[in-house]
């Protein structure tokens, strides 16, 4: 009798082992993916309440500059432009378009802001006809103090040293914002530039 069960054991370890799924796993594929829906999926896909934040930038705005290169903040070049921002890309991304002239020269800009929910931080991504490289940043909205905050790690385009900027976005009011950068090198903060927006 025991021979006989011995047999029947074995052959139920046979049979599971024969069904066993030996698919091996992506231990960094996202959780939605483990016996998730297209539709789960695709919810990931779609614009978030923090998306709503970059509302406030939409539109044609007025722009006041002030440059601050030698970290003198009583030495100011100052210059004057234009903004147009609009949402993109079905309001995942907003695009902003300047063009402004400043210490007698013609600047144009163009900056992409987003929120990416996978680190849960904003993120931009800007460049300019004062370089040929982009810079980029992530950051976070404080609703109390009405502020978005980025920071980013860069290269001095000459000493090239390594150097940490701060870039803010202040909603003073409805169709006002103040936008500013410091640069932080070692334990000194200088003020690099301020940029009022006005509202057209």
């Amino acid at each position: 009798m025991k021979y006989i069960l011995a047999f029947l054991f074995l052959l139920s370890a046979m049979a599971n082992a024969q069904t066993k799924d030996t698919t091996v796993q992506n231990p960094y594929a996202p959780k939605i993916l483990e016996g998730g829906s297209v539709g789960e999926l695709f919810k990931l896909t779609q614009p978030l309440p923090e998306h709503q934040i970059l509302l406030q930038l939409e539109g044609e705005w007025k722009q006041e500059i002030k440059f601050y290169f030698s970290g003198d903040t009583s030495r100011v070049f100052k210059g004057q432009g234009e903004t147009i921002n609009q949402m993109v890309l079905g309001y995942r991304f907003l695009e902003s378009k300047s063009s402004s002239i400043a210490f007698g020269m013609h600047i144009s800009s163009i900056s992409y802001i987003g929120y990416d929910n996978r680190l849960k931080k904003y993120t931009i991504y800007t460049m300019d006809e004062m370089g040929t490289y982009a810079v980029l940043a992530f950051g976070d909205y404080d609703d109390k103090a009405k502020t978005l905050t980025f920071t980013g790690n860069e290269i001095d385009p000459v000493t090239q040293d390594p150097i940490k900027f701060i870039m803010k976005y202040s909603f003073a009011a409805e169709d006002e914002i103040e936008f500013e950068v410091d640069l932080i090198s070692g334990s000194k903060v200088r003020k690099y530039l301020e940029i009022m927006f006005e509202r057209k």
